[in-house]
């Protein structure tokens, strides 16, 4: 679980900040299942909050050692 949060909007980010903001190296080798999904919690007011869903269909998947 990652948690994060801003207290004031100077201090938000734009959508730019999470290109490649985590990446996984997946080690094929071992043959076992994989998939990664969370919510990311977004607000322009902090007083409405809006949920956006993230699955392995929106990951890319590097080989482990790539980097």
């Amino acid at each position: 679980m990652v948690r994060a949060s801003s207290r004031v909007g100077a201090a938000a980010v734009d959508a730019s900040f999470f290109k490649n903001f985590i990446v996984i190296e997946k080690n094929e080798s071992l043959g076992l299942l994989f998939d990664v999904s969370d919510d990311i919690v977004v607000t322009r007011d902090f007083v409405k909050e809006r949920r956006i869903h993230v699955s392995m269909k929106d990951a890319t998947l590097v080989p482990a050692g790539s980097k």
